[in-house]
């Protein structure tokens, strides 16, 4: 069954139409039953089975290939953010080290006391 635009009124402008615009009006889409082919009464499509494995193995391809894609662009995106609280980290370590310096003299007494058994 082909589908096609419903007619169009008496009027005088869709009577002048010509049939080369009336085609821009036709749908692509045709529809009809595909035959069924029976081998001791069971439905045997091998070529329709293999043109849809195809697909479905085609489609699984490009699934993949759009993840993988997806990965590499995400990806430095990821170091970026990740590099970021490596900083954080190091900056807010060096922070804390100059706080303690400043409130509790110039080092930890553990700090001391190892630096003085290295020397010995």
């Amino acid at each position: 069954m082909l589908l096609t635009m419903p007619a169009a009124s008496s009027s005088k402008q869709n009577s002048k139409r010509s049939p080369g615009k009336w085609r821009r009006w036709q749908s692509p889409c045709h529809l009809h039953s595909e035959a069924q082919a029976q081998l001791f009464g069971v439905p045997w499509r091998p070529a329709y089975e293999f043109k849809l494995a195809i697909a479905t193995g085609l489609e699984g391809l490009a699934n993949y290939a759009t993840a993988m894609l997806g990965l590499v662009f995400y990806l430095p995106a990821v170091l970026l953010g990740l590099a970021t609280i490596l900083v954080g980290a190091a900056l807010t370590w060096k922070l804390l080290r100059l706080g303690t310096r400043v409130l509790f003299g110039t080092e930890h007494a553990a700090g001391i006391q190892s630096a003085q058994s290295v020397a010995n």
